[in-house]
């Protein structure tokens, strides 16, 4: 058998590392005794809500379903749009910026269960399944280097943990090419969709010819990243892209 000299250690590590710096709750600072490390405690995670409604990625307008309304599907790839939660809430609001600025990957299993709890509502409250076409699960890609930077990518484990949680079938099928500014330091919407094009690739057309396929990222904010991954599915034989985020900046 092998021996299990090296988990030890890394637990070990771990829990040192735990001891130095114990996790406090980002809504209302109290220490978090948990592993993996909780960021928020069970009072404040049940206090963020999910969203009851849905709207258009391009306009904002309220669309039956998320769809993309009739005046912006032709400046928008991305068909369908799902909003789990509201970005004004603060405590959310300061949970995704620690996971993507700050780098704690553990902030995951707090957005992967507001996930949950939203497709659930979506389920038994507006009767349609989101993985009723049985998409194919992707992420927003990052760049390799910018990801070995950060250590793991927030929209690919959100997406993974997704397709585990409903058994659906997950794949990289998007690269990132180039590094580019990123969106975030842009606030003109053409600054941004010019940052973005030519940056994203499908390697292998192949594995997406006819999908619908089920885009993951963690926000949305003017749609132009999920938009552009999503024209590059569709040009490389995607039949119908829909994208899935936390909650809309």
């Amino acid at each position: 058998m092998k021996p299990r000299t090296v988990d030890y250690f890394l637990y070990t590590g771990q829990w040192l590392l735990d001891m130095v710096f114990p996790a406090h709750c980002l809504g209302c600072q109290t220490l978090t005794n948990a592993r993996p490390q909780r960021y928020l405690c069970n009072s404040c995670e049940r206090k963020i809500s999910i969203r009851h409604s849905f709207e258009c990625i391009g306009c904002k307008v309220v669309a039956p379903g998320g769809a993309t309304c009739r005046l912006c599907v032709s400046a928008n790839a991305v068909d369908q749009l799902f909003i789990a939660s509201h970005y004004q809430d603060p405590v959310l609001a300061q949970l995704l910026k620690t996971y993507k600025y700050q780098f704690v990957s553990d902030i995951s299993h707090h957005l992967i269960r507001i996930i949950d709890k939203y497709i659930s509502w979506v389920r038994t409250k507006k009767d349609f399944s989101v993985f009723a076409e049985n998409p194919l699960i992707t992420a927003v890609p990052l760049h390799p280097y910018r990801q070995r930077w950060r250590g793991f990518n927030q929209a690919e484990i959100l997406a993974k943990a997704i397709a585990n949680q409903y058994q659906m079938n997950y794949a990289d099928v998007l690269t990132r090419k180039q590094i580019r500014e990123a969106q975030a330091n842009l606030e003109n919407r053409d600054e941004r969709i010019a940052n973005l094009q030519g940056v994203f690739d499908c390697p292998d057309p192949a594995s997406i010819q006819g999908r619908t396929i089920m885009l993951v990222d963690d926000i949305c904010t003017t749609g132009t990243t999920l938009n552009e991954c999503a024209k590059v599915l569709k040009q490389n034989g995607a039949r119908k892209v829909m994208a899935l985020v936390v909650a809309r900046g």
